[in-house]
């Protein structure tokens, strides 16, 4: 048996995504289509559920055979990519009825981060080109916008249909993309005039103590509401010591004198995903800190943070969906999870 596998993050279904879909389900005997970052927090970036982008394909399949496709769910990995390479390959074998069933890897090399086609030299690789190079964040631009242009040319019927129910029913999701785009279009428009795009540096900390880390909600825009590493941006006058300490006594009011945070600090490491924040290219410098104390040392939210908790090592997890872009994956690195 032949198997088409199409992996794409479908934020939203368009037209290409449906004409791929379409295609491998006229080629092979079944196609594999796999929806990316999973679970994922909501973002301009990732706005629609899994449940809303399965609709979204389901919608635009011509031929609704059952046996001929199947959907599945793949979680993001940005610091990981062979525990990604892993899971892509798991899900795969997974959907093989015999060992000798062959693999088809379905793509286009849209732009730099299709480089992962490259890393399955064990399947075959169906490379499809088009004329048309849509993109989906321009489309999701458009979409909220708030003066919304032409993306409904750009999408199948079905995605139409979904994204309006969508709307209706998460009404509230949809005015705070439009609130966040606003907050990110101002804060770009700012550095318009810069002679190269700019590259900013921020500090995070990861602060450990008996089975548990600080964690803050984000008081503002992006990511308003959601979980994150407490940090910030590092001053001109400051080490990145300094500043990861700075931002955590601000947010946090941790009880906790500063010659011992120093000396708790265990390790600094760099995360650099391109894509990990809305307003540019931010490289965030994590301080891990690890408190040898009694017990937990109190902690009050302040600055940019509405509220900040320990939480427990067992409830990060069940959190993975309310943290605010990488900083669940950033904190899975750390703590080796």
């Amino acid at each position: 048996m032949k198997i088409g596998v199409f992996i794409g993050r479908f934020q939203p279904v368009h037209n290409i995504h449906s004409k791929i879909i379409n295609y491998s389900l006229s080629k092979y005997d079944k196609t594999v289509i796999i929806i990316g970052s999973s679970e994922a927090s909501f973002s301009l970036r990732n706005p629609f559920s899994d449940d809303f982008r399965k609709h979204m394909i389901t919608g635009c399949i011509e031929d609704k055979r059952a046996s001929t496709f199947s959907i599945r769910f793949l979680k993001d990995s940005n610091y990981n990519f062979n525990q990604w390479l892993k899971d892509v390959h798991n899900i795969v074998e997974d959907e093989k009825l015999t060992k000798n069933d062959e693999i088809f890897l379905i793509g286009h090399y849209k732009d730099s981060g299709s480089y992962w086609l490259n890393h399955f030299p064990q399947w075959n690789l169906d490379k499809i080109d088009f004329e048309d190079k849509l993109s989906s964040t321009q489309i999701r631009e458009n979409l909220f916008s708030w003066c919304p242009t032409d993306w409904k040319d750009y999408v199948p019927e079905s995605t139409i249909k979904v994204i309006n129910d969508w709307k209706s029913s998460r009404n509230d999701l949809f005015e705070l993309a439009k609130n966040e785009l606003q907050f990110i279009t101002d804060y770009k428009n700012k550095w318009s005039n810069a002679p190269f795009p700019p590259t900013f540096v921020t500090v995070d900390s990861i602060v450990l103590c008996k089975g548990h880390v600080v964690i803050i909600k984000r008081g503002r825009n992006p990511g308003k509401g959601q979980y994150a590493m407490p940090g910030g941006f590092i001053n001109q006058n400051e080490s990145l010591k300094d500043a990861a300490i700075r931002e955590l006594k601000e947010e946090t009011k941790i009880d906790v004198a500063k010659p011992i945070l120093e000396n708790s600090l265990k390790q600094v490491k760099v995360f650099d995903y391109p894509y990990r924040d809305p307003r540019g290219r931010i490289i965030t410098h994590v301080h891990q800190f690890e408190l040898n104390l009694k017990e937990l040392p109190n902690i009050k939210a302040a600055d940019d943070a509405n509220d900040v908790k320990w939480m427990s090592f067992g409830d990060i997890d069940l959190g993975y969906s309310h943290f605010y872009s990488d900083h669940y994956q950033i904190i899975k690195n750390i703590l080796e999870f």
